[in-house]
C-alpha cells in the first residue's frame, strides 16, 4: 500500500463523521450517497494538500467533504438557490427585528422589504415534497372524496404499495431515476445531469429499472 492509499484510507472515519452529522440535519438524504461523495472528496483533498495551507490535512479534508456533500444537496434540491437565498435573508430579518422591536414583524412588512418573497415562498411550496410523517401545510387543502367504491380503492391502495416496495428494493441508480422523473418531475436528461451520467445511460437505466418493476413478484399477486 502507497503512503497515499495509506492517507486516504485513515480519513475514512472523517467521512463517516461527517455523512453523520449531515444526515441527522437534513433527514431527506441518503446516507449512501452522502459516503459516496465523501470517499470521492478525501481522494481529491489528499492530491491538492499542501502544507502552505497551514491546516492539518483532516482540517482541510473535512471542507472539502462538507463542502462536496452539500453541492450534492443542491443539485438535488427541486428548489432554486436564488429562491433559498431569498427566504434565508426573510428569515434572518425576521428574527433581527424581533430581537430589536420585541415583537415578529408582519408578513406585509417582510413582503415590502423583500419584493420577491412571496414568489421565492411559492416555489418552495410548489416544488418541495410532502412529507408522509408530517401534518400538511396550511396552504394545502385536500377535499375528501366519498364517492368512490371502497374495495377499488382498497386495490389501488395496495397496488401503489407494491409499486413503492417495488422501488425501493432497485439498485441505488435506478431507484434515484425513477423517482427525480416520475415524483419530482424532471427530464430523464436533468437525471442524468445531476447523476453525471449520459443521457444514453439514463435512457438504459430508466427502461431496465421499469422492467424490474413490471416483474416484482407484488404486483403479480393474485387479489
Amino acid at each position: 500500500m502507497t503512503k497515499r492509499d495509506a492517507t486516504i484510507l485513515s480519513l475514512v472515519p472523517l467521512v463517516r463523521r461527517l455523512a453523520r452529522r449531515v444526515k441527522r440535519v437534513v433527514r431527506q438524504a441518503e446516507h449512501e450517497e452522502l459516503l459516496g461523495e465523501g470517499y470521492l472528496a478525501i481522494v481529491r483533498a489528499v492530491d491538492r494538500y499542501d502544507t502552505a495551507l497551514g491546516i492539518p490535512l483532516e482540517g482541510y479534508a473535512a471542507k472539502i467533504v462538507f463542502g462536496s456533500m452539500i453541492n450534492a444537496l443542491r443539485r438535488r434540491d427541486p428548489v432554486g438557490e436564488r429562491a433559498r437565498r431569498v427566504l434565508r435573508a426573510v428569515e434572518r430579518e425576521r428574527f433581527a427585528l424581533a430581537a430589536r422591536e420585541g415583537a415578529m414583524p408582519s408578513e406585509r412588512r417582510l413582503e415590502e422589504q423583500f419584493p420577491q418573497y412571496r414568489a421565492s415562498a411559492a416555489e418552495v411550496a410548489e416544488r418541495n415534497p410532502l412529507s408522509l410523517d408530517s401534518p400538511l401545510p396550511k396552504y394545502v387543502r385536500v377535499p375528501v372524496d366519498w364517492s368512490g367504491d371502497p374495495l377499488l380503492e382498497v386495490l389501488r391502495n395496495e397496488r401503489h404499495a407494491a409499486i413503492e416496495a417495488g422501488i425501493a428494493q432497485l439498485p441505488r441508480r435506478k431507484r434515484t431515476v425513477l423517482l427525480d422523473h416520475y415524483v419530482h418531475g424532471q427530464t430523464l436528461a436533468t437525471v442524468g445531469s445531476s447523476l453525471g451520467i449520459t443521457r444514453q445511460r439514463v435512457s438504459q437505466l430508466h427502461i431496465s429499472a421499469l422492467r424490474e418493476l413490471r416483474t416484482h413478484p407484488k404486483l403479480h399477486a393474485p387479489h
